[in-house]
């Protein structure tokens, strides 16, 4: 195979990328590479971040780095970011190669500064004995981004309360946590917590949450949305085209306790519910939950709409809880719940007023809505204040109950108008995933430009890309992965896709 040495291959880079628009050095021509000086620390770490500008790129040698930095003081043994980048010219903080540095044992990193970047890293075995300990904390800042980023096997097992991988707090807004993978967590991977101070705008999307074994200890959400300080703060947060599966630490994989959220296109399997637990007026629109758990909901106006839930086998597709009055467990009012779709789900498909005692459920409006069910009940009642229906339609596919009362009042029976039961299968809509495992999660992970497969794409995929399209390499295997845009044949449109995941 024809090499080509590292030189070589930042001229091809370049020379493929202008045509884009887009500089290899990825800023302005003042932008600068900034490497940490070896042996790496955090004192070095530090000396390199605060050397930064607006453009710069902060780069990290590849290597693995054992308890590097942590959360006691003084503040030398963190990694501290006080620098500021600007709009289009953000300050990154990178590995040297995507996936090329690992921090473990213990790690604190503090971002302070707006439009930062932090991609590329593994996070592995990383631990704490206090729930208020974390790993990454965004703080007064806005415009930054953690992206790109593995996280696997953070948290005790054995401790009750593992603290955060990455917390935002504090008027932390528009910030953006993308294409990270969590896997094999025993803590609580993201909170947004606003601690009284106006924090807006996040966004939470295209991350693989993985393999959160049963605890049955607080604290273990793959995330929670705001706190018990602001839970009537609007917020605004985005969380959609995440795929969660195998969450099931705790009763709740999504624990949302504020105003205003969006929780869209997602993919929910084998996971525990995303959980309403304060907070009014969030939207729950086209996300996918297969098996296990679904949505449960206290709080006011919020809109359920155009969501599948099948082989729910746990408690609940959907439940509409009982209210106790408090701001954690407020009762529901005025809930729309519209286009969602029941397919087959053993456990039962939607609970009102569970359970029957404290303060029911007011004004529900239920509408066009599809049940198929082969066994358990459709609709459990126990109470409610004020329902609606309109347009929905029943399916017994097998020996489902249509309907069951469970407390014998006569606001649980049911409507005699607004539910029809249908006499032959209906059309069930067309499953199309709003998102797949192969599209979350950092790119270097997910790339179809690992021609070589080793779990990376790096300067070794542009050679072989290189050496395809120059008939010097002709192992048909590699030649087959070497069409990255898959228009039947090998160029150097291919070798463009490569360097862009290299460079991403």
């Amino acid at each position: 195979m024809k090499k080509l040495n590292r030189k070589t291959m930042r001229k091809l880079g370049r020379l493929l990328i202008i045509g884009a628009g887009v500089f290899l050095c990825g800023g302005t021509a003042e932008a600068a590479d900034i490497w940490v000086e070896t042996p790496v620390t955090a004192t070095t770490i530090n000396s390199a971040i605060a050397s930064a500008q607006p453009g710069d790129t902060v780069i990290i040698p590849d290597g693995t780095y054992h308890k590097i930095s942590s959360q006691e003081w003084p503040y030398d043994k963190k990694i501290n970011v006080f620098v500021n980048g600007k709009s289009g010219n953000e300050i990154t903080i990178r590995s040297e190669t995507p996936g090329g540095v690992t921090f473990s044992g213990t790690f604190c990193l503090y971002i302070y500064g707006d439009y930062v970047v932090i991609k590329n890293f593994v996070f592995k075995e990383i631990y704490y004995k206090d729930q208020f300990n974390h790993m990454i904390e965004l703080h007064e800042l806005n415009h930054s981004r953690i992206t790109n980023n593995l996280f696997q096997k953070i948290g005790d097992p054995s401790y009750e309360e593992n603290g955060w991988a990455i917390l935002l707090t504090k008027g932390s807004s528009y910030n953006r946590i993308d294409h990270n993978s969590f896997f094999n967590f025993y803590q609580q991977c993201i909170y947004v917590s606003p601690r009284g101070y106006n924090t807006i705008n996040n966004q939470i999307d295209h991350n693989y949450f993985k393999d959160a074994p049963a605890a049955n200890k607080n604290t273990r959400e793959a995330m929670q949305i705001g706190d018990d300080y602001g839970i009537n703060d609007k917020m605004f947060t985005n969380v959609e085209y995440n795929f969660f599966e195998n969450w099931i630490a705790e009763a709740e994989l999504i624990s949302n306790k504020g105003s205003n959220n969006f929780y869209r296109y997602n993919v929910i399997k084998d996971s525990k519910s995303i959980t309403l637990r304060g907070g009014n007026d969030c939207i729950i629109e086209g996300n996918y939950f297969l098996g296990l758990d679904g949505l449960r909901i206290f709080g006011k106006n919020h809109t359920v709409k155009g969501n599948f839930f099948e082989d729910i086998s746990g408690t609940w597709g959907i439940v509409v809880n009982i209210g106790t009055g408090s701001q954690n467990y407020e009762t529901v009012e005025n809930l729309l719940m519209q286009d969602n779709t029941f397919v087959n789900c053993p456990a039962v498909s939607i609970y009102f007023g569970y359970p029957s005692d404290n303060i029911p459920p007011k004004d529900i409006n239920f509408i066009d809505n599809l049940i198929i069910q082969n066994e358990s009940s459709m609709i459990n009642c126990w109470n409610v204040n004020g329902m609606s229906w309109k347009n929905n339609l029943l399916w017994n596919s097998g020996n489902a109950k249509y309907w069951t009362n469970r407390t014998g009042l006569s606001v649980c029976n049911e409507p005699s108008t607004g539910i029809s039961r249908a006499t032959e299968l209906p059309i069930i809509p067309q499953v199309n995933l709003p998102v797949t495992e192969n599209e979350v999660g950092p790119t270097w992970l997910q790339s179809t430009a690992d021609l070589n497969q080793d779990g990376r794409t790096d300067i070794q995929d542009i050679q072989l890309c290189v050496n395809v399209v120059l008939e010097t390499e002709t192992d048909p295997d590699i030649v087959a992965r070497a069409d990255v845009n898959k228009d039947g044949s090998v160029n150097t449109l291919d070798i463009q896709e490569v360097v862009n995941a290299v460079l991403n």
